[in-house]
């Protein structure tokens, strides 16, 4: 027998389901994308919409009546109005399948896009499974897969619950009856009468001025009504523990020749991945007012007089956890600092410099710094860190597009 997933949508509006090696991947707002990641048959995405008691027999009725292409079509017991469209993307050219149907108050957009000539054999398994769930009926406990979204809630959910029994147990707690209906009192005004939660999303990230400014973009385009945003500008280890335990969805570094085969085995032992966004040559960033800010390239020896300047990485200090590229070489004078601001201020205190990217933010760093050519050849990928197996929310996908357009600033 086929093994397959249940999906029960937000509200519980609706019940179906889909292929076991599928994941569900967060869409547009009351949108919901299915696909295989591991290998692509297609992507299947669901809307639903709620109306008068014959809502969804209308639906397929003005589809019929509106869209001359469409046609009368049975899946399963569902009546649906189908039509398709082709359209050719970067010289591959696809097929877009749409069925317009609904039982009761309740009308579905379906739609699966596939390679031209592909089957849509299962997408039609899904729209056949396809049920409503009725307002006050008591349904069956059932396993489900558990929301991108829902995972961040939980792991909230559990550090609060966490640091608040440690803090009732540093108390005069006798584990008397009265003390345990307090925890489980407080525990329930946290979450049992909560309003809805807000949709939340958090970045880590090294030491770099344009992850920040790929955040403030994104956080400018949604409200901060509906999400929780958070940024944390962090040491290598803290971002791949941030990434690791849920505190942050993505994580942003870099690799290098240097580096990427000893932290790919710190990836591989916590179930992250490494997806790379760019590669960016290295560039001797510095204070506009440095002796060497004019010249067309740095060489290694012309720095030598200079203070190496590199952020702090408490307890994990292998080379392999610096954010400075060739953290490996010997430097004559070096200084080490805890955030973005202190080293910039080295910079022009104490004409340092580090090595870096390149991509220059003025409007968070200011215009009194450059970055010169490093007179070597290497290479830096800076890429986007994630759990294994668990699809992007919709705004980790969108972060992910907004930093992907700063590859046209790498020099």
């Amino acid at each position: 027998m086929e093994q397959s997933k249940k999906f029960i949508s937000p509200g519980a509006w609706f019940s179906m389901t889909y292929p076991a090696d599928w994941n569900e991947f967060e869409d547009g707002e009351g949108s919901f994308l299915f696909y295989n990641p591991n290998e692509w048959t297609g992507n299947f995405r669901i809307s639903a919409f709620k109306g008068n008691a014959t809502y969804g027999k209308d639906s397929i009725k003005q589809e019929l009546k509106e869209n001359p292409s469409a046609t009368p079509v049975r899946i399963g017991r569902l009546e649906c109005a189908y039509s398709k469209e082709m359209f050719e993307e970067e010289g591959v050219y696809y097929t877009s399948h749409l069925w317009i149907t609904g039982m009761d108050e309740v009308a579905f957009e379906c739609s699966f896009t596939v390679k031209k000539g592909e089957p849509a054999v299962e997408a039609e398994k899904i729209i056949a499974s396809l049920e409503t769930r009725k307002e006050g009926v008591k349904y069956p406990a059932e396993i489900i897969p558990v929301r991108l979204s829902e995972i961040y809630q939980i792991n909230e959910a559990y550090e609060w619950v966490d640091t608040t029994v440690k803090e009732l147990l540093k108390k005069d707690f006798q584990g008397a009856e009265e003390d345990i209906a307090k925890m489980q009192q407080m525990m329930e005004e946290k979450y049992m009468g909560a309003a809805e939660h807000k949709r939340k999303f958090s970045v880590s990230m090294q030491h770099y001025s344009f992850a920040v400014e790929a955040f403030i973009k994104l956080a400018r385009n949604f409200s901060l009504d509906e999400y929780e945003l958070a940024v944390h500008e962090t040491k290598t280890g803290e971002v791949i523990e941030n990434v690791k335990n849920f505190r942050s969805e993505l994580g942003i570094l870099y690799l290098n020749s240097f580096n990427q085969k000893a932290m790919q085995k710190v990836f591989d032992a916590n179930e992250l991945e490494f997806k790379p966004l760019f590669d960016c040559a290295v560039y001797v960033y510095l204070a506009s007012g440095h002796p060497l800010a004019g010249k067309e390239s740095i060489s290694f020896s012309d720095l030598e007089p200079y203070p190496c300047l590199s952020f702090e990485q408490g307890n994990k200090n292998s080379f392999y956890f610096a954010e400075e590229v060739l953290s490996n070489l010997e430097y004559k004078q070096t200084i080490k600092a805890d955030d973005r601001a202190t080293m910039l201020n080295l910079m022009t205190g104490l004409n340092g410099y580090t090595l870096c990217s390149g991509i220059i933010c003025e409007e968070l760093n200011g215009d009194g710094y450059t970055a010169v050519p490093f007179a070597a050849e290497e290479t830096m990928t800076i890429g986007y860190l994630k759990r294994k197996g668990i699809p992007l929310s919709h705004l980790g996908s969108r972060y992910i597009e907004i930093l992907k357009q700063y590859e046209k600033h790498c020099k």
